[in-house]
């Protein structure tokens, strides 16, 4: 043993370096928009004006975000860094389609693209009462005339504006000023009413003849001016996605919020009109709730955050929750957040008789492939038996709800929700030793699921065993290490086996599976992990890509296990050290580990970058995070019972399907064996 320590190495090939430079990153910018098709989807209504780096990142995190038009001039790289950190995510830029604030050119410096638009604004397009005044709706605002009569204007001066009014102008500015930045999924547009005059009153002359029109005459120029611009703007391309606030006529666009959730049209109107809006809808179709503390404050109203959110997993859409509509710049995030319920396994039903009508109250349930929702929209608390056992979430922010217990009945107390798992029973994407008592956290090392038993009873207890998706197919093969040889099996079928290093090699194997070369398809990197050190990478099919090469030097015998990060080889020696195309190494753990370092690797944050997860491979169960630099992540802990002297193993798997991995410790000191 060298020094009695251990140490940690990253290896890359120089041909693997060379296609990580020439890479560029690609955001999807101009191609269609894909709305992800597992639950909850996330939205962040963020109407700040101001965006801090920390903020950016945090707002990553969620699907669907919200984002004032100034921030592509004031924020263009905070933008880029949120498609860097989460390459699926739809922004869109936020603008108000028919008013605009009155101190827009004064604010020039916050708010320079509000400043130009309003410079651009003739005279004759304010939305006027009969006697000439501005119609102000919200305080220090004036509303425009989008009315498909108001008048059109000539004019010679700059802004040139021929033949224009505020519709056509309003649409050629967000064409081309907006969308022309090259930032924006789409467009957000406040103030898509349904109706003007209930907003503003039917005291309006909206041809500027100094007349009052009719009701009905108000109402008829009014969506044909709105639609007009929808329209108009759609033809920027049919990539974008247009979002509206409110209006649910317009099923020219894609997407509509229904802000104020519950209140403002009480629970059953709101969920028919979410539920519906998606059926009429252009492609893809989507709605959104916004649920808010009614501008009070009160981020910690907990009920009041499931109810809005359990809601809207009733049927398909978008949720947000922030302080209210005079603040909507909030980065407020839940423990339901954290879990993934996969996608729908049917739709919503009323518990008591099966009802599909939100007009009716009362306990309502929808299942998941990874669980299920309920929600009680009635007056009284309600008892349901689930039909099987189901997992609480455990949380930090409301344990005395979310407590992790597995439950087979639960009471759902009046106007609140509540988010089931399905208990774990299965580990993918990460090599475990099978009948392994698998334990999950995240990267704090805060426990998140019950543990459960990692075992696939057609093989036997013991065996290292990896399964997933390889070959991108949607089917789960299976690797088994046993002895010198490598076997794949798709399904259940045994496909093909293969002798790494030769049916010579008298120790056992180690293994990681990862994209190593960047091509689309896994790769596993085998290891010598008893007798010898070298490393080799093969295809699918057991062919070698590239050559092998020594963990420590050749004719040092003390193993390496192995974890792959990205297109980056880990390794971590079964007994003393590595030596190899060294990138960076590191001390683990001090002191004496007779069983070495056992190693995973991922992106157990959400920030984009893998972070190395190592567990002692003797003596107490503790686990270290260390960043790709080696720089350890946050105090260690203990990944089983302090009792236990075998060491720990260690695995990084997205085990709620939300796309950021969670932390498996697997212990070995209670197995299950299968004779075979």
């Amino acid at each position: 043993m060298l020094n009695g320590k251990f140490w940690l190495r990253q290896f890359k090939f120089w041909t693997i370096v060379l296609t990580i430079v020439s890479l560029s990153v690609s955001f999807g910018l101009g191609q269609a928009v894909v709305i992800k098709s597992t639950f909850p989807r996330l939205s962040n209504y963020f109407l700040s004006w101001e965006l801090s780096d920390e903020q950016a990142v945090e707002l990553a995190k969620w699907d669907l975000v919200i984002l004032d038009m100034e921030h592509q001039v004031k924020n263009k790289e905070k933008i880029l860094k949120m498609r860097e950190l989460n390459p699926k995510i739809i922004i869109l830029a936020y603008i108000a389609s028919q008013e605009i604030r009155s101190d827009s050119v004064q604010l020039k410096q916050y708010i320079p693209l509000r400043a130009e638009l309003y410079q651009g604004i003739q005279s004759n397009w304010w939305l006027k009462r009969p006697d000439g005044q501005k119609v102000i709706w919200w305080p220090g605002t004036e509303m425009l005339n989008i009315a498909d009569v108001a008048p059109k204007v000539n004019a010679d001066v700059a802004p040139k504006v021929n033949g224009q009014n505020w519709g056509d102008y309003f649409s050629n500015f967000v064409t081309n000023k907006v969308l022309g930045s090259g930032l924006w999924d789409g467009i957000f547009f406040d103030n898509t009413w349904n109706s003007l005059t209930n907003m503003v009153g039917d005291n309006l002359d909206i041809d500027n003849d100094g007349a009052v029109e009719t009701k009905s005459e108000i109402e008829a120029a009014y969506r044909r001016g709105i639609s007009l611009v929808f329209g108009k703007i759609r033809a920027a391309g049919p990539q974008y996605l247009l979002m509206g606030n409110d209006g649910d006529i317009f099923t020219e666009l894609n997407g509509l919020q229904l802000e104020n959730f519950p209140y403002a049209r009480g629970w059953s109107k709101m969920m028919r009109d979410y539920a519906t809006y998606p059926t009429l809808a252009a492609l893809p179709s989507f709605s959104a709730f916004n649920a808010n503390t009614a501008n009070i404050g009160g981020r910690d109203d907990y009920q009041k955050t499931r109810y809005g959110l359990t809601s809207a997993l009733l049927a398909d859409g978008f949720y947000s929750f922030d302080l209210g509509d005079q603040n909507h710049g909030q980065t407020w995030w839940y423990d339901e957040y954290n879990f993934s319920l996969g996608e729908p396994a049917g739709r919503a039903f009323l518990v008591r008789n099966n009802s599909r009508d939100f007009n009716q109250r009362g306990l309502w349930r929808r299942d998941f492939k990874d669980g299920l929702v309920l929600v009680n929209s009635g007056s009284v608390s309600e008892t349901i038996d689930l039909g099987g056992e189901y997992e609480k979430i455990r949380g930090t922010q409301d344990p005395s709800v979310n407590d992790g217990l597995i439950v087979s009945t639960v009471t759902i107390q009046p106007q609140d929700g509540l988010i089931l798992l399905r208990p774990l029973d299965e580990l993918s994407g990460a090599v475990f030793r099978n009948g392994s008592f698998a334990r999950v956290f995240n990267a704090k090392g805060q426990s998140l699921r019950n543990g459960f038993f990692a075992y696939q009873k057609q093989f036997k207890g013991g065996q290292y065993l990896y399964r997933g998706d390889l070959d991108n197919d949607g089917e789960i093969e299976t690797l088994r290490l046993r002895g010198n040889v490598v076997e794949i099996y798709n399904g259940e079928n045994f496909w093909l086996s293969f002798s790494p290093f030769g049916s010579k090699f008298k120790g056992d194997l180690s293994l990681a599976v990862g994209d190593v070369d960047a091509d689309g398809v896994k790769d596993l990197v085998v290891g010598q992990h008893s007798v010898g050190n070298e490393i080799r990478i093969f295809d699918l099919q057991g062919k070698q890509k590239g050559q092998g090469f020594y963990g420590v030097y050749k004719g040092y015998a003390g193993g390496v296990n192995l974890a792959v990060a990205g297109s980056q080889i880990v390794a971590a020696t079964t007994r003393d050290s590595l030596e190899g195309k060294l990138l960076k190494k590191w001390t683990a753990f001090i002191g004496s580990v007779k069983g070495g370092v056992n190693i995973a690797a991922g992106d157990i944050n959400g920030d984009g970058i893998a972070e190395i997860v190592a567990g002692r491979g003797s003596g107490k169960p503790e686990i270290k995070v260390f960043s790709m630099s080696g720089k350890q992540i946050g105090k260690s802990w203990l990944g089983a019972s302090a009792k236990g002297k075998t060491g720990i193993g260690v695995a990084v798997s997205d085990v709620d399907n939300d796309g950021t991995g969670e932390i498996v410790s697997l212990s070995t000191e209670t197995f299950t064996t299968v004779m075979r």
